[in-house]
């Protein structure tokens, strides 16, 4: 009876030297989570995602991001899009982008595709856009929201060195459009066309003129109209085998080419819903009347 008290306590003292080297060797078993399973649909106030990123436009990007950012380069032009949301009846996308020149760029034109459907550029906002002209004068904008208060927290690079934009675009939903997968397709970027663009652009548009063996010189012709331009684009002398609208024309196209890069950078993402706030406030309790019956 004594050998098998022995025999048992031995076994479990074995047991036991085991189980705490399995532990010790391995402690993962260890870990126990005490927290619930998060909800897949990211909130604004919940933290960005926190990634190693080494492109400038991802490594910008990424203090407004609550998804994967996504980079793609066409014609040496860095496009990072995220944030795939879904707010009433708008569709959402954030995109930040490297500026080639000190100008203002912004997108062209772009087009969500989904289920054989289309929806068409509506339009966008600025989060946040630094620009250095060529005089050293420095044009910046920033958002004031929430998200914007993440701007310093993950800074890896000193983005007061780069001239870059990050901008929201608008895509309009139709009533009950459902979504889960989109694929976002910008087709071009264009730089802005405010200010005195003829005058200041007159001898990039007579280069390219010249680099493509066309005898046509250019000019700037004042507006009449205080509202437009400061001068538009016209024709000083030309082939004859040209008319001047076509002259004019060519002029024009070369312009637009001047403040244009094309893609088209093609992006795919998952769509996320902006979770609603309840507004409706709690019923107030009913209280139990003291006035005596009559």
């Amino acid at each position: 009876m004594k050998k098998n008290r022995i025999l048992i306590l031995t076994t479990i003292i074995v047991l036991i030297i085991t189980a705490l080297t399995i532990f010790i060797k391995n402690p993962q078993y260890l870990k126990v989570s005490a927290q619930e399973p998060t909800d897949t649909i990211p909130t604004l106030t919940s933290n960005p995602i926190v990634e190693v990123y080494t492109d400038v436009p991802s490594i910008i990007l990424q203090k407004y991001a609550f998804s994967d950012i996504q980079t793609v380069t066409v014609n040496d032009f860095q496009i990072s899009a995220t944030n795939f949301i879904i707010r009433g009846d708008v569709l959402n996308v954030d995109i930040c982008y490297l500026n080639p020149d000190q100008y203002e760029w912004s997108t062209g034109d772009a087009v969500i595709e989904f289920d054989g459907q289309k929806l068409f550029l509506f339009g966008g906002n600025v989060l946040e856009t630094h620009r250095i002209l060529e005089n050293g004068e420095i044009l910046s904008y920033e958002t004031t929201d929430e998200i914007q208060q993440q701007a310093d927290k993950y800074s890896l690079i000193n983005i007061e060195e780069y001239n870059y934009r990050c901008e929201t675009l608008i895509f309009i939903l139709a009533p009950e459009t459902k979504l889960s997968k989109v694929q976002l397709t910008i087709q071009y970027m264009r730089a802005s066309t405010e200010g005195d663009v003829c005058n200041e652009n007159l001898e990039k548009v007579q280069s390219m003129l010249n680099a493509k063996g066309i005898d046509i010189q250019a000019g700037c012709v004042k507006n009449e109209y205080e509202f437009t331009s400061p001068a538009s684009f016209s024709v000083v002398k030309k082939p004859d085998s040209f008319t001047e609208e076509e002259a004019l024309k060519i002029v024009q196209e070369t312009f637009r080419e001047l403040i244009r890069i094309y893609g088209p950078w093609v992006f795919s993402s998952e769509v996320i819903q902006e979770p609603k706030l309840d507004t409706t406030s709690p019923e107030a309790p009913v209280e139990e009347s003291t006035t005596p019956m009559p």
